[in-house]
C-alpha cells in the first residue's frame, strides 16, 4: 500500500511560475525514493570509476534511506562511486533538480584539490550539479570554504546550510533561457544561468568524486519536468510526491 500510496498523485500544483510551452513529448520523471538500492531501479545502474570499495562497502538501503559511505575509498584523483541512468529530456520543458540528504563526515582524499565538495553529490549533467559538503580550508588556494550546496561549474549558484542535518536541495531550470534558482528547503538562496537541455541527460547521485570521501544519507532524489496545462496553470510531473512528503516530516 505505501508504494501505490506514492504512485497513485502523479501531478502537483505548483506556484513557480515558469514559462508554457507546447509538449513534444512525454517529460522525464525520476523519482529514486531509496526503498531499495538504485541499482534495483529499472534503468539505473551503479558505477565505480577509479574508485576502491565496490557498492556491498559504499552503499546499504534501509527504512527508505539510502546510506552512503565512501570514507577511506582513497583513489587520489578523479573518479566516482554512484548511481546513474541517462534520461532522454523534452527539451521544451523547464526541469527541476532534487534531493534531501544529510552529510555526517566527509573528506579530502587528494591534495590537489578541485572537486572534493562532490563526494556528496546529486546531478543532471550537463544543466546542473549540485555537491553538499562541509566547511574546510581549499588544499590549494588556503580560502575557507563554507559549508553548504554549489553547482560544479558556477560557484555563484551557492547555497549555506548546515549540512548534516536534513535539508531539501532543489535547482529549478528554464528550459528556453537556461536561467537556474537554487532553493533550499523553499528559501530561494541564488540563481543563474546554466546550459539549455540537451537531448540526454545523465542523472547521477552518491559519491561524484575521488578527490573526496563522505558518509551521508540521502532521503530521495528527483529529476522531474515541468508539464503546462491547457488553462495556462503550470504543474509538475511529480510521482509519489505526497507520499515523499509524509515520510520527509518524520525526518
Amino acid at each position: 500500500m505505501l508504494f501505490i500510496s506514492r504512485r497513485i498523485s502523479t501531478v502537483i500544483a505548483s506556484l513557480v511560475g515558469l514559462a508554457a510551452p507546447a509538449i513534444a513529448f512525454s517529460p522525464v520523471d525520476e523519482l529514486l525514493d531509496m526503498t531499495t538500492l538504485p541499482s534495483g531501479v529499472s534503468g539505473w545502474s551503479y558505477s565505480n570509476f577509479s574508485h576502491l570499495g565496490n557498492e556491498a562497502t559504499a552503499y546499504t538501503a534501509s527504512g527508505g534511506v539510502l546510506f552512503q559511505n565512501t570514507m577511506g575509498l582513497y583513489n587520489g584523483g578523479a573518479g566516482s562511486d554512484c548511481y546513474i541512468k541517462t534520461v532522454a529530456p523534452d527539451q521544451t520543458l523547464d526541469w527541476v533538480l532534487e534531493a534531501r540528504v544529510r552529510v555526517l563526515d566527509w573528506e579530502i582524499t587528494d591534495a590537489a584539490g578541485g572537486n572534493e565538495r562532490f563526494a556528496a553529490g546529486f546531478y543532471a549533467t550537463p544543466v546542473s550539479q549540485m555537491g553538499v559538503y562541509p566547511s574546510y580550508i581549499d588544499p590549494v588556494s588556503g580560502a575557507s570554504r563554507p559549508e553548504g550546496a554549489i553547482d560544479h561549474a558556477d560557484n555563484n549558484l551557492y547555497g549555506a546550510a548546515t549540512v548534516a542535518q536534513w535539508h531539501t536541495y532543489k535547482v529549478c531550470g528554464s528550459a528556453t533561457t537556461g536561467a537556474r534558482t537554487l532553493y533550499i528547503d523553499g528559501i530561494v538562496m541564488a540563481t543563474d544561468f546554466g546550459p539549455l537541455l540537451p537531448p540526454t541527460v545523465d542523472l547521477l547521485v552518491g559519491d561524484l568524486t575521488g578527490r573526496g570521501n563522505a558518509r551521508a544519507e540521502w532521503d530521495y532524489y528527483h529529476f522531474y519536468q515541468v508539464v503546462p496545462a491547457p488553462s495556462g496553470i503550470t504543474i509538475v510531473a511529480a510521482a509519489g510526491w505526497f507520499g515523499l512528503a509524509r515520510r520527509r516530516r518524520m525526518r
